[in-house]
């Protein structure tokens, strides 16, 4: 797929297993938008695959993973994050492919991470290096996607919040974005990811969180996340209450 394709996969989860207690039928051919809602594994497992392994080398780079993320800069040195992992892939490597592309396999990250890239989807594209001092000048990295690249992911994230698997974290009046997530932990239970920004016009806040070895991103993590939402947007209105 060439960047900024559009193409419709077939979910080809039509086989019968128990989730969550139900037999789960798959969703047929499904786009990206509600796939993303879904949470649809098998539709990016065969996106990634079609994109193929050059595209995604090249993502490694540019979406900072294998890299130590600098956060603060003092004198002695700077502090740095610890750094994920995307593996550079060979041709072929297409079973390693699939699962990458539904956050699997051997790929890692680190909260610090994910929120820095959900900010810059909130951003249209625009990447900024973290800090930790509100007073430090904010440093803009080299930009990640287009701004119309940006906001589909973004309109996408929110469609997730307001119909898909992130609907607990749909507080009224915030259209809050996000994307669940459970990564499976070849060392024990799953770990539970939910990653957002909000609102969706003019955003104000990224969050990124893990529970470990919780299970389903959207029962453990989730509700971190919103609680966290609620709070600032109680902060945020008594600073406009406060404000002359």
């Amino acid at each position: 797929l060439a960047p900024g394709a559009r193409r419709p996969i077939r979910d080809h989860e039509f086989y019968a297993y128990e989730k969550r207690g139900l037999v789960w039928p798959g969703f047929g051919i499904i786009d990206l938008d509600t796939a993303l809602a879904k949470s649809a594994n098998s539709y990016f497992a065969n996106a990634a695959v079609q994109c193929g392994t050059d595209a995604f080398n090249d993502l490694a780079e540019r979406l900072w993973f294998n890299a130590r993320i600098p956060v603060f800069q003092t004198a002695g040195g700077a502090l740095v994050s610890q750094k994920g992992n995307l593996p550079h892939l060979g041709r072929g490597e297409r079973r390693e492919l699939s699962q990458i592309g539904i956050g699997q396999g051997r790929l890692t990250t680190t909260p610090l991470h994910m929120a820095m890239l959900v900010a810059a989807i909130a951003d249209e594209g625009r990447l900024f290096q973290p800090r930790l001092v509100e007073t430090d000048p904010p440093q803009e990295l080299p930009r990640l996607f287009k701004p119309s690249t940006a906001r589909r992911v973004a309109q996408a994230m929110r469609n997730a919040v307001a119909s898909g698997t992130g609907r607990g974290a749909d507080i009224p009046g915030l259209d809050v974005c996000g994307k669940t997530g459970t990564a499976q932990n070849p060392g024990g239970e799953d770990h539970a990811w939910f990653v957002c920004f909000a609102p969706l016009r003019n955003p104000r806040l990224a969050v990124a969180v893990i529970v470990e070895n919780a299970g389903f991103g959207s029962a453990a993590a989730l509700p971190v996340a919103t609680a966290i939402l609620e709070r600032d947007a109680l902060l945020e209105a008594q600073r406009r209450k406060e404000a002359p």
